[in-house]
């Protein structure tokens, strides 16, 4: 449909175009200069609220030119889809912003979708994720993820893969102003066993202002983190083959972290390359290092990344997080070609640093530097 003109002062979703359960029955849909400007009239209960646009089951499906704000929900949600591109859209306005958190208040959301574009669009003031896809169900993982030239400023979140993804591209990418990583992979709270995120490229991103709360790990470009166990106990999950290269990081808080929650939750095969990390802010108390790795399995490989005015280590490839100290299978280990320019200690430390430091549990290791 084209020139559906405006909707507003709604209290249910905007506009919803099938069902959000899931048929096999799919629908062509082309949704153009469409908007939904509603007032927050219900009141904000920590849960995902009614839904600016929502979109189930079609394939192929455009949404192109559509803008929304106002939203207690998503501004653009799509289930149960198949090749979906999402376009020059703009999600703006919704509960919360970057330094005041609202969950369920995501930009555009792909949940349970396959070969999805999201390129183009424009996400702002937003009090969680700008741009997200996963699925909790393996039954219907996401595949082929592509987040390509987006501009998102003011959010809290960010870009973000969860649950079961397999294979996503994320380039070309701005972030402007932020309180939680740039890039966000992870199993979340209430993934099920043997949840996975893997083959993810990250690459020609810009990441700015992105600044953290009481801790430095989550106020950077990329974050790997694993949550405590919800459903299952000891539940397993893995994140494997992220490739993290060629981004710029400034005037954040930290640059990438990986940090895991316990035994069963797996990082593995992490490449991070020709990254450039500058301007931290020295008056940070605490030790807050560009590059901050808690555990790898087998191959982990840090070079040729570009570091200036490094708040503590530029690098920091330690066992110990928390009251968690971690264990690697098999690691192989490549840090080297690195350059630490205008290296500087940051507030609160008695002693000057290392740039580079590497602890390790065991002697079971193969580092190349």
């Amino acid at each position: 449909s084209r020139g559906l003109g405006e909707v507003y002062k709604r209290q249910e979703a905007g506009l919803t175009f099938g069902t959000e359960t899931y048929s096999a029955t799919k629908y062509f849909g082309k949704f153009a200069d469409c908007s939904c400007i509603r007032p927050n009239y219900l009141s904000y209960v920590a849960d995902p609220g009614p839904k600016s646009f929502s979109f189930g089951n079609f394939e192929p499906l455009d949404i192109h030119g559509v803008i929304e704000s106002n939203a207690i929900g998503y501004g653009i949600f799509v289930v149960f889809s198949k090749q979906v591109t999402a376009s020059s859209n703009s999600a703006s306005d919704h509960v919360g912003n970057f330094d005041n958190p609202k969950s369920g208040t995501d930009g555009l959301h792909f949940y349970k979708c396959n070969d999805v574009w999201a390129i183009g669009n424009k996400v702002a003031n937003v009090g969680d994720d700008g741009i997200s896809s996963g699925s909790f169900d393996i039954n219907y993982p996401c595949t082929n993820i592509n987040f390509l030239n987006n501009s998102l400023s003011r959010v809290f979140g960010t870009f973000k893969l969860y649950g079961f993804v397999d294979k996503a591209d994320i380039a070309g990418n701005t972030f402007l102003t932020g309180h939680e990583a740039g890039v966000y992979l992870t199993n979340d709270n209430n993934a099920p066993q043997d949840s996975y995120v893997k083959n993810v490229k990250i690459h020609h991103n810009k990441f700015s202002g992105i600044v953290g709360g009481s801790t430095n790990v989550v106020a950077g470009a990329v974050l790997l983190r694993t949550w405590p166990d919800k459903l299952i106990p000891q539940a397993r999950s893995t994140i494997d083959h992220i490739y993290i290269e060629d981004n710029i990081i400034e005037s954040c808080g930290s640059g990438v972290a990986l940090v895991t929650q316990d035994t069963y939750k797996r990082y593995s095969n992490i490449f991070i390359r020709r990254n450039t990390f500058k301007g931290i802010d020295l008056s940070l108390p605490g030790s807050h290092p560009y590059i901050r790795i808690h555990q790898c399995d087998y191959q982990l490989e840090i070079k040729d990344n570009y570091f200036n005015n490094a708040h503590s280590h530029a690098i920091s490839v330690d066992h110990i997080y928390g009251s968690f100290t971690a264990s690697n299978a098999s690691p192989t280990w490549d840090i080297s070609d690195n350059h630490i320019t205008g290296y500087s200690e940051g507030t609160g430390l008695t002693a000057r640093v290392n740039g580079i430091l590497v602890r390790y549990s065991s002697f079971s290791l193969f580092l190349q530097m």
